[in-house]
């Protein structure tokens, strides 16, 4: 990994699912990886264990998780601070989903609709409670942007290493020739 200096130190997470990648059991794919200094520092990829109807349901039970991991981060994250004397984050932790329903729903709140009505209500309102006291905040993010993709499936290699680029993931090969050429400077 490859952190750099110049990023504001934010935590920032990307999500995705991957809807019945498991064709036995038609089970879907929660991935989600967070970002901080431009470098991963909490990641996963799982099998969801629940059923779910749609890519959207699919989408929205992987941002539940990744809402989960949220509150994790911010608290280790809000801990670190105080015991190194760093102050307070009050900014929200910004969370890129590529799904336009599911950002729209989640921003929204649950509200009873066909295609939604079989979600469990509390996990709107989980994240209703993380945007209104400012721990999150939802935006839309273009598929091929998003660097969770990469977890959900097989992507072309040059979509692929720019996702790893856009992590802050390097190879080993490129890490040794950083190093080759600043020693050579």
């Amino acid at each position: 990994m490859y952190y750099r200096r110049d990023t504001k130190g934010e935590i920032t997470g990307y999500v995705d699912s991957g809807f019945k990648t498991d064709e036995v059991s038609g089970k879907s794919q929660t991935d989600y990886i967070f970002i901080k200094n431009g470098a991963p520092i909490s990641w996963k990829s799982a099998k969801q264990t629940v059923t779910a109807t749609s890519t959207n349901h699919a989408d929205i039970i992987a941002f539940h998780k990744a809402a989960r991991e949220v509150v994790w981060l911010r608290t280790m994250q809000g801990i670190l601070a105080k015991q190194c004397k760093l102050g307070d984050q009050f900014k929200p932790t910004v969370i890129f989903e590529d799904n336009a329903a599911c950002v729209n729903q989640m921003n929204m709140g649950f509200i009873k609709a066909d295609r939604v009505k079989y979600i469990s209500s509390h996990i709107f309102g989980f994240i209703q409670d993380l945007i209104e006291t400012n721990q999150i905040e939802i935006k839309k993010i273009e598929s091929e942007n998003n660097i969770a993709d990469m977890l959900t499936k097989a992507l072309p290699a040059y979509k692929h290493k720019k996702l790893v680029e856009k992590a802050g993931m390097r190879s080993l090969q490129e890490l040794l020739f950083t190093q080759i050429t600043l020693f050579s400077l």
